[in-house]
């Protein structure tokens, strides 16, 4: 007979409360920080006293070392003063230069001048100081009106654009009559023994300039003279209301007072027919009555009888 064997069986389980609380445990613990611990070098450090950049001496720093302001007692102070040289770059154009260097009189620009000409091949260019030539645009005359409420005028001055400044040759005004005296910083022209202009000495440019006439465009107005074209005149208040949009007398006046304008001639501004009828509406037109009936409208023509054969 098989001996009987007692079943039995196996049963493995595992507890959730305990395990939750270990793993808890666990995070809350973490890791155990090292202790630091200070090498010789830093400990050298922390117990060396400061030490001067200057003597190289401990105990005291460099604002409070007794050798470095004596130093600084015996060396002084250091000043630097620079002085610098410079010439004016940009010129007005509108301001003549006395030069007795130069050959002929010069001008920038053709702005005041009324009449001109081409330069033929000899004097088609001009030489200047280190040699080099220089063309010449065009040859023509120019006035200009002085601080004395005279006209000077240049004929034959040469127009050279790449040049700064407008010069005025000397012995070409001693040739045509002139007198020109110089002294204290003043210039004089003469003529027939009446001052017409003088000039300053500018220090800045070590040149005398002439004294013109330059807070009104009168001595840059170029006069357009023809047979059949009146000459404006340039103080007509009739004409600057024309000019600025047919302005009032009100706002002319204002003009006037404020420098923008100068001193015009009332006499002339009359009533301004064509400001009135700028300002005049035109009538309305009325829309014309359609024909509806039969024969209301009829285009007859006039015939006389024709002749017969």
């Amino acid at each position: 007979m098989k001996q009987e064997t007692k079943e039995s069986a196996h049963f493995a389980s595992t507890s959730k409360g305990k395990g939750k609380r270990k793993r808890k445990e666990a995070a809350t613990k973490g890791p155990v920080p090292k202790k630091q611990h200070l090498g010789n070098d830093q400990k050298t450090k922390e117990s060396r006293p400061p030490k001067c950049f200057f003597c190289q001496e401990p105990s005291h720093l460099k604002p409070d070392c007794p050798k470095y302001h004596a130093w600084r007692v015996k060396k002084g102070i250091i000043r630097a003063l620079v002085c610098s040289e410079v010439n004016l770059v940009s010129v007005p154009r509108n301001t003549w230069w006395i030069d007795s260097g130069a050959t002929t009189h010069i001008s920038v620009s053709m702005q005041g001048c009324p009449n001109y000409r081409k330069p033929n091949d000899i004097e088609r260019y001009i030489y200047v100081g280190d040699g080099k030539q220089v063309e010449v645009k065009a040859i023509g005359t120019f006035r200009l009106l002085l601080d004395t409420s005279f006209y000077l005028d240049f004929q034959d001055t040469c127009i050279v654009p790449s040049f700064r400044r407008n010069l005025v040759f000397v012995s070409k005004l001693d040739k045509s009559g002139y007198y020109c005296s110089f002294g204290n910083g003043e210039f004089s022209l003469s003529l027939n023994s009446n001052v017409i202009g003088t000039g300053s000495l500018m220090y800045c440019d070590n040149l005398y300039m002439l004294d013109i006439v330059t807070s009104y465009n009168e001595t840059l107005h170029v006069d357009s003279r023809g047979t059949k074209r009146k000459l404006n005149n340039e103080n007509s208040a009739t004409l600057w209301h024309k000019r600025l949009g047919h302005i009032s007398k009100m706002r002319i006046d204002r003009l006037v007072s404020d420098g923008v304008l100068s001193n015009l001639n009332f006499t002339d501004l009359k009533i301004c027919v064509e400001w009135i009828k700028g300002k005049q509406t035109k009538t309305k037109r009325l829309d014309a009555t359609r024909s509806s009936d039969v024969l209301q409208l009829i285009h007859t023509d006039i015939c006389r009888p024709f002749p017969s054969a």
